[in-house]
């Protein structure tokens, strides 16, 4: 469907200005109300209309001191240093576990990621022989 051409484009912009115009009054007439009402039932106009709640003269917000990232290769590195594992096969499994994750989350399921309690792996003595079910190994608690 083709557009017409307006002939006479200063035509609409003085009815929009006109439009424009009329709800500028309509509110100047409803403040007039507003401000009407609130001398008749004796309410002050200035200053805070809650005194109960001040406003709030300094206000702070927590900010970071600096902006940290863990990279995959910062994560890959530690893993091979701690395990017995080639690089490779640590960038492998990493892209594995994001490819599970992504398609568990886009079917809806929710994902609970358990990281080992390296409290409870030094109570069981550590090792590869941990009985904590979560397969051994390093000090992942960090991750």
């Amino acid at each position: 469907m083709k557009r017409k051409n307006d002939s006479n484009p200063k035509q609409h912009n003085k009815e929009d200005l006109g439009f424009l115009d009329d709800r500028m009054q309509l509110l100047d007439t409803v403040r007039q109300m507003i401000d009407i009402e609130f001398e008749r039932r004796g309410l002050n106009t200035e200053g805070n209309p809650h005194p109960e709640n001040p406003p709030l003269e300094n206000v702070w917000y927590a900010q970071p001191k600096s902006v940290q990232k863990l990279t995959n290769k910062m994560v890959v590195d530690r893993i091979v240093r701690e395990a017995s594992l080639s690089a490779g096969d640590v960038s492998n499994a990493l892209i594995s576990l994001g490819a599970i994750v992504r398609d568990a989350l886009l079917m809806g399921a929710s994902v609970e990621l358990v990281v080992g309690n390296p409290k409870h792996r030094k109570q069981q003595g550590g090792g590869s022989g941990s009985q904590n079910g979560d397969g051994g190994g390093g000090d992942d608690g960090g991750l």
